[in-house]
């Protein structure tokens, strides 16, 4: 259950953000738009980490991938631009909260050179999280 309320408070933030992009749902479908830029959420949990024994407390971990999906050919400013925004929007220390847990920004995301996937040019802002959790 942490997992799909971690996707769940990244996703909700992601949406908020000011002049967004339409937003895909990892393993939804979606039919671009020519010449509209579009935005993939994908959830790329890492092995929970168990940092102390005896007690039923570990650490969810992973990355929350934004891949941003530009016409090609077009330059790289438009892109560079928003890949900057979401980098910022979730600065290192955010914390989100849904439900019962809250998942912490542990870095200052990444972002990833571009590269051209069928007609579009793609960068990918990588942000990596951790969620504490304590099962009763």
């Amino acid at each position: 259950m942490s997992l799909a309320l971690i996707r769940k408070a990244l996703e909700k933030r992601l949406l908020s953000m000011p002049s967004g992009l339409t937003t895909v749902p990892e393993n939804t479908s979606y039919t671009p738009v020519a010449d509209t830029p579009y935005q993939v959420a994908y959830l790329f949990p890492l092995n929970p980490e168990n940092p102390t024994f005896g007690d039923k407390y570990y650490r969810e971990e992973g990355i929350f991938r934004v891949m941003l999906m530009y016409p090609n050919k077009k330059g790289t400013g438009s892109i560079q631009i928003k890949a900057e925004a979401i980098k910022d929007y979730f600065y290192r220390s955010l914390t989100l909260t849904e439900g019962s847990v809250q998942v912490i920004i542990e870095k200052t995301p990444s972002v990833s050179s571009g590269k051209v996937i069928d007609d579009r040019y793609s960068v990918n802002v990588d942000i990596k999280y951790f969620c504490s959790i304590l099962k009763p």
